[in-house]
């Protein structure tokens, strides 16, 4: 196996430039330099690079299945907030259902107390 010079600074570069932080690039970087005793190959670094690519695609999956379930969620969400708006309008209905009815009843009872106020005032005066 033929061992290549491994920059570290240019693979930190190509790390920086596919998107991942200093930080995980610098971490990746020191991880392939120091896997082995020996200096790190191109075969080593490929290996590397390709379960780096899986690593990224399986995260890629689990992003696009927490898509799919926040889809789901905000329907679910939306589903309810249309049951609590119904729900609300009846109890609206229901409420002023209620209130014309405590309203007549309340108008009857103010015109049967001004009758029997009448008819006292008319007896009184008799």
């Amino acid at each position: 196996m033929n061992a290549v010079t491994f920059d570290t600074h240019a693979a930190v570069r190509e790390l920086r430039a596919a998107d991942l932080t200093e930080q995980q690039a610098e971490a990746l970087v020191r991880v392939l330099a120091h896997a082995v005793g020996e200096p790190v190959t191109k075969t080593d670094f490929d290996a590397a690079f390709k379960d780096l690519g899986t690593a990224v695609s399986d995260l890629d999956a689990r992003l696009k299945g927490l898509d799919a379930k926040l889809k789901g969620l905000g329907a679910a969400i939306n589903d309810l907030r249309d049951r609590t708006d119904f729900r609300i309008a009846e109890l609206e209905t229901r409420l002023i259902k209620w209130m014309v009815g405590m309203t007549v009843t309340l108008a009857g009872v103010m015109l049967a107390a001004g009758t029997v106020f009448a008819v006292a005032i008319l007896r009184a005066l008799e």
